[in-house]
Protein backbone atom coordinates (compact mmCIF):
# COMPACT_ATOMS: atom_id res chain seq x y z
CA UNK A 1 0.00 0.00 0.00
CA UNK A 2 1.48 3.13 -0.79
CA UNK A 3 -0.31 6.73 -0.22
CA UNK A 4 -0.34 8.97 -2.89
CA UNK A 5 -1.91 13.54 -3.19
CA UNK A 6 -3.20 14.89 -6.81
CA UNK A 7 -2.73 18.92 -6.41
CA UNK A 8 -4.63 21.77 -8.57
CA UNK A 9 -4.07 25.34 -7.94
CA UNK A 10 -7.12 27.47 -8.47
CA UNK A 11 -7.77 30.97 -9.81
CA UNK A 12 -9.26 33.99 -8.39
CA UNK A 13 -7.92 32.59 -4.58
CA UNK A 14 -11.00 33.22 -2.35
CA UNK A 15 -13.49 33.60 -4.87
CA UNK A 16 -16.83 32.94 -2.73
CA UNK A 17 -18.87 31.41 -5.42
CA UNK A 18 -16.18 28.23 -6.54
CA UNK A 19 -17.26 24.67 -6.40
CA UNK A 20 -14.77 22.11 -6.22
CA UNK A 21 -15.85 18.38 -7.41
CA UNK A 22 -13.65 15.62 -7.16
CA UNK A 23 -14.71 12.56 -9.97
CA UNK A 24 -13.66 9.09 -9.94
CA UNK A 25 -14.15 6.99 -13.83
CA UNK A 26 -16.96 9.77 -14.24
CA UNK A 27 -18.71 9.06 -10.84
CA UNK A 28 -18.25 11.28 -8.09
CA UNK A 29 -15.80 9.91 -5.37
CA UNK A 30 -17.63 9.48 -2.51
CA UNK A 31 -14.86 10.72 0.70
CA UNK A 32 -13.78 7.53 2.24
CA UNK A 33 -12.11 7.40 5.71
CA UNK A 34 -8.63 7.09 3.24
CA UNK A 35 -9.71 9.90 1.10
CA UNK A 36 -9.23 13.69 2.49
CA UNK A 37 -9.72 16.56 0.30
CA UNK A 38 -7.96 19.97 1.41
CA UNK A 39 -9.02 22.94 0.36
CA UNK A 40 -6.96 25.79 1.51
CA UNK A 41 -6.52 29.40 -0.65
CA UNK A 42 -6.59 28.46 -4.06
CA UNK A 43 -4.75 24.89 -3.07
CA UNK A 44 -7.13 21.83 -3.51
CA UNK A 45 -5.65 18.09 -3.05
CA UNK A 46 -7.06 15.21 -2.73
CA UNK A 47 -5.00 13.26 0.00
CA UNK A 48 -5.09 9.24 -0.61
CA UNK A 49 -4.01 7.78 2.84
CA UNK A 50 -3.26 4.36 0.91
CA UNK A 51 -4.08 2.94 -2.53
CA UNK A 52 -5.46 -0.43 -3.44
CA UNK A 53 -5.64 -1.70 -6.79
CA UNK A 54 -9.40 -1.30 -6.92
CA UNK A 55 -8.93 2.94 -6.86
CA UNK A 56 -7.11 2.19 -10.34
CA UNK A 57 -8.57 4.65 -12.58
CA UNK A 58 -9.28 8.08 -13.84
CA UNK A 59 -9.46 10.66 -11.16
CA UNK A 60 -11.29 14.43 -12.28
CA UNK A 61 -11.30 17.13 -10.54
CA UNK A 62 -13.91 20.12 -11.48
CA UNK A 63 -13.88 23.87 -10.77
CA UNK A 64 -17.01 25.43 -11.08
CA UNK A 65 -17.97 29.57 -10.88
CA UNK A 66 -20.11 31.92 -11.99
CA UNK A 67 -18.00 32.06 -14.99
CA UNK A 68 -17.40 28.63 -16.10
CA UNK A 69 -15.89 25.87 -14.64
CA UNK A 70 -12.87 23.84 -15.47
CA UNK A 71 -11.54 20.56 -14.93
CA UNK A 72 -8.25 18.51 -14.63
CA UNK A 73 -7.55 15.03 -14.78
CA UNK A 74 -4.94 12.42 -13.61
CA UNK A 75 -4.71 8.23 -13.68
CA UNK A 76 -4.10 5.74 -11.24
CA UNK A 77 -2.51 2.93 -12.32
CA UNK A 78 -1.68 0.38 -9.26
Amino acid sequence: MESTKFECQLAPVGDPNMKVEWFFNGKPLLHKNRFTPIYDFGYVAMNFGWVYPEDSGEYLCRATNLYGQDETRAVIQT
